[in-house]
């Protein structure tokens, strides 16, 4: 038996036919010569990708990661990465690792690919939608641009919504807070819907419908659906869709993380009436 830094010993890997991983979760930040990634990232990316690269052809990879991985926006190019590498066999959402450590992960099976350029890489595998249309044939989604401790008060005043100040599943027509803002506002009617979001929540995607005449600035905890047709009816729409049963099961398959994404929302299945 051999202990040691498996990212420093890394050419052990080009003696294995299989490699049973469960790499530390933590962040690090990502080597100076590291082309897909840059600044902090989860160690668990950095290990798999070391130990794909230095793995012969044929060798087996079934790993245990965190689920930002499988589903976070950021980590698309950690996927396209691994699919290069590797051909994907498994991908299975898995829940809280365990009754200590408060992290959602997954199962990951991968067989290291032979280096053949000239053949057609099949890319990561993407959750179907069930139905023909999602969210994003119907609005434009944003992420609120008002960062509250760093962006400063300057500029012309609006309506200002943020997560505590936004009751949820109504229309919302009038606002008790107003913020200084010289970045980008949105003008209504639009859906918000709340950031922060896991499996066990009532509702994975809650959701408000901003009305008025005013700009109103939102934060970024906030994300933000403008229909394309600009009219409310479609936006009470897409808010009673949000809440139910069938939203909820796409998003507690689709992501596990504890924020939900830009790329998460836009594929929510949606077909107005």
């Amino acid at each position: 038996m051999m202990i040691a830094d498996g990212l420093k010993h890394c050419a052990m890997f080009t003696r294995a036919t299989h490699l049973l991983l469960n790499p530390p979760f933590g962040l690090m930040t990502a080597p100076a010569d590291c082309k897909w990634a840059g600044g902090r990232i989860t160690e668990a990316a950095i290990f798999v990708v070391a130990a794909l690269e230095q793995a012969k052809p044929g060798t087996e990879l079934l790993a245990i990661l965190p689920d930002v991985l499988r589903s976070g926006s950021f980590s698309q190019r950690w996927r396209n990465r691994v699919s290069e590498l590797a051909e994907v066999h498994l991908i299975e959402p898995y829940g809280i690792f365990d009754d200590h450590a408060d992290v959602d992960v997954f199962l990951l099976r991968l067989t290291r690919r032979n280096g053949d350029k000239s053949k057609q890489k099949q890319m990561w595998p993407i959750l179907r939608k069930g139905r023909k249309t999602m969210v994003a044939d119907y609005f434009d989604v944003h992420v609120g641009r008002v960062v509250p401790h760093r962006d400063p008060k300057k500029g012309p005043q609006h309506p200002y919504i943020h997560p505590r100040c936004v009751p949820s599943w109504v229309v919302m027509r009038e606002f008790p807070e107003k913020r200084r803002h010289e970045g980008l506002v949105y003008e209504p009617p639009f859906v918000v819907i709340r950031r922060t979001s896991r499996p066990g929540h009532l509702y994975r995607a809650t959701g408000t419908v901003i009305t008025g005449e005013r700009p109103v600035a939102v934060e970024n905890h906030l994300i933000i659906c403008q229909p394309k047709d600009g009219k409310v009816r479609i936006c009470k729409e897409l808010m009673q869709q949000l809440k139910t049963k069938q939203v909820n099961e796409y998003l507690n398959a689709r992501i596990r993380c504890r924020h939900l994404t830009v790329g998460s929302v836009q594929t929510i299945p949606f077909s107005p009436l």
